[in-house]
């Protein structure tokens, strides 16, 4: 399967924060460290306010399995002033 990359949009915040919800939670349940984040919701809500800021970098990878579309990972980070 070929992978897609793009531009982050605000569209992508909930497929986006939920991710990164899921994948900061695992890390620290396994290593016995406080959530960064307490919720989906809170999780959706840094990654709007990153997608809908021109200041940070984004990437999006999407993989095409039939006529669905599955957002793997972001990469945000924050252009140099």
């Amino acid at each position: 399967m070929n992978a897609k990359l793009r531009s982050g949009t605000r569209e992508d915040a909930v497929a986006c924060g939920l991710i990164d919800f899921e994948a900061f939670k695992s890390i620290s349940s396994q290593h016995n460290f406080p959530w960064d984040f307490p919720s989906i919701e809170i999780a959706t809500g840094v990654v709007t306010m990153m997608l809908s800021n021109p200041g940070f970098y984004s990437v999006i990878a999407e993989m095409m399995a039939g006529s669905s579309v599955a957002i793997f990972s972001t990469n945000a980070t924050r252009l140099p002033a």
